[in-house]
């Protein structure tokens, strides 16, 4: 029995951002992150089980903006772009099949 200790692995990471109020009615919100996995796994809903994919890195940017014209009515968009590569494999993979719903 581990009671817990190396059973998940270490997410060191980080992140900065800000809010930024431009006018009376309008709010945006940037950030950009970074995360290493130690180890990733990736559940394979076909097999039914879950595979050892190796360390990843994590780059990611998220944008918000809120908006209202009026009283009653708000406007928002948010956009987020992340960028994750397998690191421990001689070519790089990119995840694409991490962010599939």
């Amino acid at each position: 029995m581990q009671n817990g200790n190396s059973v998940l692995p270490a997410l060191p990471g980080m992140d900065v951002g800000t809010i930024i109020k431009l006018f009376k009615n309008m709010v945006v919100n940037v950030a950009a992150w970074y995360n290493y996995l130690q180890q990733e796994f990736v559940y394979s809903g076909d097999g039914g089980f879950v595979e050892f994919i190796g360390k990843t890195r994590w780059l990611g940017v998220d944008f918000s903006g809120r908006y209202q014209p009026i009283k009653y009515l708000y406007m928002d968009v948010d956009v987020n772009c992340a960028h994750a590569r397998v690191i421990n494999e001689q070519k790089a993979k990119t995840l694409y099949h991490l962010h599939q719903a």
